[in-house]
């Protein structure tokens, strides 16, 4: 985890990663859309502990929206994932969640230019451990502030009414026995951007619509539990609800609105046959 994070050209963020990686072209103006062996962006799906998640990157590519300092790995396959990732044609990002600390308190604050962040983690009672992260840009404050003070002239042209916004947020519960094998967790994350913006100039308008926007939202309740159920047998289970919701406005008659209530239960076994070194995943 600590490899991703520090790779060249990721700005910290691990996840960024993949963009790097064989079979993964570079999207234009640094966007972050992930454009695996010539697949449309949409046709690469990313799962988080199994939850398939609907955008990686905020607006810009910049960040992702789950907040890499919580990850233990990431996987990527450019293609010939196998058949319980069905229904992709591009390729697949798994990333898996680590275990929050267990061993004391630890966090950090981080505040710059485009955003602020914060994270906490430790332990709360018996072999549970809690982590809590979010993440809120300035940009929608300081772009419209920029434009003002130094283009004083672009309010003719172009102003924001909701400038160009994100947030995302990740809180974690997990049980883990130290030196155990078995974990229970529960983990509540998702993800908001926001854009909205107006042309108060007529002759820039011409079909008098005025504006343009867009929002995208999504949002998760994941269960999990992990069990080595004996020294050939393991056990892993991944159940999530959540809802999506895609707005796109080009004035008032214009504009897309979706919502979808994704919910998905992945229950497999792994059994380890070691006389013929192989591994039989089985699952639902």
């Amino acid at each position: 985890q600590e490899e991703l994070r520090l790779i060249p050209g990721t700005q910290g963020d691990a996840l960024k990663v993949v963009q790097n990686l064989p079979g993964v072209a570079r999207s234009p103006f640094g966007i972050g859309l992930l454009v695996v062996r010539g697949s449309k962006p949409w046709d690469t799906r990313v799962y988080i502990d199994g939850a398939l998640v609907p955008l990686l990157f905020h607006f810009g590519g910049l960040y992702a929206t789950f907040n890499s300092n919580l990850l233990q790995e990431i996987n990527f396959q450019a293609g010939n994932f196998g058949v319980e990732w069905g229904r992709n044609i591009g390729g697949l990002v798994e990333a898996t969640v680590r275990t929050p600390s267990q061993s004391g308190y630890h966090g950090y604050a981080d505040l710059n230019v485009v955003d602020g962040s914060l994270l906490i983690e430790g332990p709360i009672a018996g072999n549970w451990s809690f982590a809590a992260s979010a993440r809120r840009s300035w940009i929608d404050i300081l772009l419209p502030w920029g434009l003002a003070t130094f283009f004083p002239e672009s309010k003719d042209v172009l102003s924001f009414t909701v400038a160009p916004s994100y947030f995302d947020w990740q809180v974690r519960a997990e049980w883990k026995p130290k030196g155990g094998q078995r974990r229970f967790f529960v983990t509540l994350f998702g993800s908001s951007d926001a854009l909205k913006l107006v042309l108060p100039n007529p002759a820039l308008d011409p079909e008098g619509r005025g504006e343009f926007g867009t929002s995208i939202v999504y949002n998760r309740l994941l269960i999990g539990f992990d069990a080595r159920l004996s020294e050939a047998v393991a056990f892993s289970s991944r159940t999530f609800a959540g809802i999506d919701a895609l707005v796109i406005t080009g004035g008032s008659d214009l504009y897309a609105r979706g919502n979808q209530w994704p919910v998905s239960s992945r229950n497999a076994f792994a059994i380890d046959l070691a006389k013929l070194n192989l591994t039989l995943n089985a699952g639902l």
